[in-house]
């Protein structure tokens, strides 16, 4: 299952771009994975893959399921498990949010704190937390409980 982790709108600071480079490389030992930063939605729903079941979403916003660590690694084994998925696509969108369009068409909403977090801070936290999801798959011990 291929994985793609997509920000909608331009990172504000390179620092973040380097950190997600980081995990990004780190990832490619569990998954292929590949990072896209989209202009506009727009963009996105011309990307998007259909049937929709093959091609799950998963929208970071604020008002989505809370998930733990250990919550997003079972998520995601379901995911990798069924042959059915041919790949999954993580999207943060701009300071706005999203469409509530997008919204209806989103397998999950996840929300990553009750705080909300700037886009380039959830970027970079999504990127994290799918690397410590698939550790915590592998059991290679980077998570600790």
């Amino acid at each position: 299952m291929k994985l793609t982790v997509v920000k909608i709108g331009r990172v504000a600071y390179g620092e973040y771009r380097t950190l997600v480079d980081m995990y990004a490389k780190r990832l490619k030992g569990f998954a292929p994975v590949e990072g896209k930063e989209l202009k506009s939605e727009a963009e996105l729903v011309r990307l998007l893959k259909e049937p929709a079941s093959e091609h799950p979403l998963i929208l970071l916003d604020e008002t989505g399921v809370l998930l733990t660590s250990p919550g997003l690694a079972d998520r995601l084994r379901r995911y990798t498990d069924d042959p059915g998925v041919k790949s999954l696509t993580f999207v943060i969108g701009d300071p706005m949010g999203h469409s509530p369009e997008l919204k209806k068409r989103a397998q999950l909403t996840w929300s990553m704190s009750p705080a909300v977090l700037t886009s380039d801070m959830a970027w970079l936290f999504c990127w994290e937390q799918i690397y410590r999801a698939y550790n915590i798959i592998k059991g290679t011990g980077y998570h600790h409980e």
